[in-house]
């Protein structure tokens, strides 16, 4: 449980720094706000047509304001203008019978709304009783009655603003054609005063008409093409530029609770769906929890990137380097590995606001193609190769995003030259990372691993000094397993350096090792069993504290503890027991301490140690004998159970044997036995493949 803490943290601190990089505005270059400058240029990443809720909130508008106007009969109006013209007529009743002077009288008289227009020789007869002309009391009483008639009946007819001037000229015709002259024209000019417009605006029904005609109004579409400027740096950001940059998904996103524990949760089930991925395809790796560190680390600050630079242009993701991860990855640590973080990456990117599919889809394609081309990579010349190819399928990969978008030849120049640049720039990377992770992380990279093969290799000169019969040992070991590893898929080049280091803890005390016995008596006579059990058993805890010393690979060492798994030190075994049947009580003093192989290159180098030394020792010379050895190391090795952990199927176990016994049998082929007296040419005078027959 204790082991499964720092991989907890790591994938914790993963999530919040995930959401950090996604959800956080640090990378956005600045906020964007209406009525103030922009931060910085922007263009439309993508063609995009959108409806506009200003020019369709305008449109609606204008569509609300063209409605024809609906009016009305207002009935009221003709007692309200009947009863107006008589309490008006009465209060100047009240003013004729006033001893105020005439001025006085037409000041109040004009202060009436209806008499504001009428002049002063209209005026004075209707105030002035001794003014020529005034109307006598009886032809005034008429006047009250008369003029609140003619308002009622005209105001029974329907008048509009416009008719009203023709109305009034008209109203002489509805006056009691029995009064005087003087008299009927008084009482026209002030009914005229009193008749308004009785036809007015119907509020509801304009309403109404405005609400439809806002409904039936048609959105506006706008059309952004790609790579047009939406506003440029220092620019007043309006309304309808603020709408285009939301649209296009260009706005800084500020996430509120909801969308922020959404995110999350599909970072949470990314990471676990893919570190179970990963655990599946290479669980040794877990066991580093440094290692997966670099991972995440690489995701972070590649997605980082690629946040920094979105929106700077619309082709900008396609220049992101994003192959690099997965192409590092898979040379150091696994295919699979390289796969799993291609899928990684692509996902963050996706997840960047106003990314897309393309170019996740770009970052996908882009990594696995690097992963497969780059993982078997063992010289530097390979890396001009791999960035050749890289660049055309980069190209074309590119090309095929933006052909959904646009067919702007510029554009598509731009995508090309984006792709082919990002490939040769993400090889570099790799180059770089390949060689500089190796030694960091203790990765057996394949540069690394030629390295360690050199025959001038410290530990490679100890074995050939110290041990040379285990050192011819490993070298044939390493020609076996090599072959084997090439069948079934394996790394070779990994399982041929762990041939090589498997068992350098021997130059300990070599002579305990009967490869290095060069006759005579043999060093363990006088030991017990179980103090020569402990001395074969030590070459392995011997072996990795060399490996340690020289700070060769952690891989390696899974070479020197695994090669032998938990088998037992058979022959002092049995030989313990011939001494004392009770030794059986003590039987883990035998056993090597394991673990069992974890991995396919280790089982390969198991049972290809055991098979050479069998065939060795049975000294088997035609191909029936050998692969009936071979066939029964490899049985023993499966029913003790040595091979449940290491991934190897049944299948191949058969192309590893078929492998081992065609590299055995030209090891151990039989010899033509010359007559006596006759010898074999010497090796210097043999021509062709040598004298061996």
């Amino acid at each position: 449980m204790t082991r499964r803490w720092p991989l907890a943290l790591l994938a914790l601190g993963f999530l919040v720094a995930l959401l950090l990089v996604l959800a956080s505005p640090w990378a956005q270059n600045g906020s964007v706000a209406e009525g103030a400058p922009s931060p910085r240029d922007f263009t439309a990443p993508h063609d995009q047509r959108y409806v506009s809720e200003l020019r369709s909130g305008a449109e609606r508008e204008r569509a609300a304001h063209a409605v024809a106007p609906a009016y009305r009969l207002d009935m009221a109006l003709e007692a309200t203008q009947r009863q107006r013209a008589a309490d008006v007529l009465a209060n100047l009743s009240l003013l004729r019978q006033s001893p105020e002077t005439l001025d006085q009288k037409r000041q109040w008289i004009s202060g009436f709304a209806e008499f504001a227009t009428l002049s002063a020789e209209a005026i004075d007869p209707l105030v002035d009783l001794k003014a020529t002309g005034g109307l006598k009391p009886d032809d005034w009483d008429r006047l009250l009655e008369e003029v609140p008639r003619v308002v009622g009946q005209v105001m029974r007819q329907y008048i509009r603003s416009e008719d009203l001037t023709a109305v009034r000229s008209e109203i002489g015709a509805v006056v009691d054609p029995r009064l005087d002259a003087g008299t009927a024209r008084l009482v026209g000019d002030l009914a005229a005063a009193f008749v308004v417009p009785n036809r007015i605006p119907d509020e509801a029904a304009i309403a109404d008409r405005q609400q439809q005609a806002r409904a039936d109004a048609e959105a506006v579409s706008v059309q952004v093409q790609a790579g047009s400027t939406i506003v440029r740096k220092g620019d007043l950001v309006t309304p309808e530029i603020y709408e285009a940059l939301s649209a296009l998904g260009l706005l800084p996103r500020n996430l509120d609770g909801q969308q922020l524990l959404s995110l999350a949760l599909s970072l949470a089930a990314l990471i676990a769906v893919l570190g179970a991925a990963l655990h599946h395809l290479n669980a040794p790796l877990f066991d580093r929890p440094g290692a997966l560190a670099f991972i995440v680390l690489l995701d972070l600050a590649f997605t980082a990137t690629a946040r920094l630079v979105q929106g700077l242009h619309p082709l900008a993701l396609y220049a992101v380097p994003a192959s690099a991860v997965a192409m590092t990855l898979a040379v150091v640590f696994s295919l699979g590995t390289g796969f799993i973080s291609a899928m990684l990456l692509a996902a963050t990117v996706g997840l960047i606001e106003g990314a897309g599919l393309g170019p996740a889809l770009y970052v996908l394609l882009g990594g696995l193609a690097g992963a497969i081309i780059m993982v078997r990579v063992a010289r530097l010349k390979a890396f001009v190769w791999a960035g050749l190819i890289l660049s055309v399928l980069n190209a074309a990969l590119a090309l095929s995003q933006v052909l959904a978008g646009t067919t702007d030849s510029r554009d598509l120049a731009l995508a090309a030259g984006l792709g082919v640049a990002q490939a040769l720039v993400a090889t570099g990377l790799a180059a770089l990372g390949i060689l500089a992770v190796g030694t960091l992380f203790g990765v057996a990279t394949p540069f690394h691993l030629y390295e360690l093969m050199r025959p001038d290799h410290p530990l490679v000169r100890q074995l050939q000094v110290q041990a040379p019969g285990t050192y011819q040992h490993s070298m044939v070991l390493a020609n076996l397993v090599e072959g084997a590893a090439s069948a079934v898929g394996a790394d070779a080049l990994l399982v041929r350096a762990g041939a090589y280091f498997h068992d350098v803890g021997k130059t300990v005390r070599p002579a305990f090792f009967v490869e290095n016995q060069l006759g005579g008596s043999s060093a363990h006579e006088g030991l017990a069993p179980a103090d020569s059990a402990r001395i074969i058993l030590d070459h392995v805890t011997d072996g990795l504290d060399l490996l340690r010393k020289h700070r060769l690979p952690d891989r390696l060492l899974d070479f020197v503890r695994e090669h032998h798994g938990t088998t037992r030190v058979e022959y002092f075994y049995r030989r313990a027991l011939e001494a004392d049947p009770k030794a059986a009580a003590d039987e883990a003093r035998f056993r090597y301490p394991g673990p069992r192989p974890r991995s396919r290159e280790t089982a390969i180098l198991m049972l290809a140690d055991g098979a050479e030394a069998s065939v060795r020792a049975a000294e088997a010379g035609g191909t029936a004998a050998v692969d009936a050895v071979v066939a029964k190391v490899i049985q023993a090795r499966q029913e003790a159970g040595e091979l449940d952990d290491s991934g190897l199927s049944l299948g191949d176990l058969q192309r590893i044997r078929t492998a081992f016994v065609d590299t055995l049998r030209g090891m151990y082929h039989p010899r033509v036995r010359y007559p006596e007296g006759i010898q074999p040419l010497p090796e210097t005078a043999a021509t062709g493949a040598g004298n061996d027959r």
